[in-house]
């Protein structure tokens, strides 16, 4: 689930989405309905997939997670018995989720400097600033397992 078409970070993890699958060599699917950065984006999309044509999802940040898997849950399906589910952003509550969130964890503060540095490094010298990368971590927490396929 991307979230908002209109910003880049969603375009980014959606990008980012499609190359993992593609190295995997597995099939993408993008799920319509999560098209802002809500739980009730995700919920709207949990409400429009099939529980059994899938086993894993990937969110595009913790709160589309958190809508997704309330409408799964709504509907038979519970993480990670019948699907793992991963966000993004390691919101504060998502340790407490139901059941805790799988996520990657983004430092922001380090975001923010390299930022500041790119910003800084152009102003003063008129030329574009080198490329950052700031390395995300995965908190494996229990919405994600092993699944038997189906």
């Amino acid at each position: 689930m991307a979230g908002p078409s209109t910003r880049n970070e969603a375009r980014e993890r959606e990008r980012g989405y499609r190359d993992a699958m593609l190295d995997a060599g597995l099939s993408a699917n993008v799920l319509a309905g999560a098209n802002d950065w809500s739980s009730v984006s995700g919920y709207r999309a949990g409400e429009l997939v099939d529980p059994a044509t899938f086993t894993a999802v990937f969110a595009s940040n913790d709160e589309i997670a958190l809508g997704f898997m309330s409408a799964m849950e709504r509907r038979g399906s519970k993480a990670p018995h019948d699907f793992s589910i991963v966000g993004v952003d390691d919101m504060p509550a998502a340790a407490y989720f139901s059941p805790p969130l799988t996520t990657m964890r983004l430092d922001f503060r380090a975001l923010g400097i390299a930022t500041f540095k790119m910003l800084h490094h152009q102003i003063v010298s008129g030329e574009p600033a080198q490329h950052y990368v700031v390395e995300p971590e995965l908190v494996i927490r229990e919405s994600t397992a092993r699944i038997a396929r189906r």
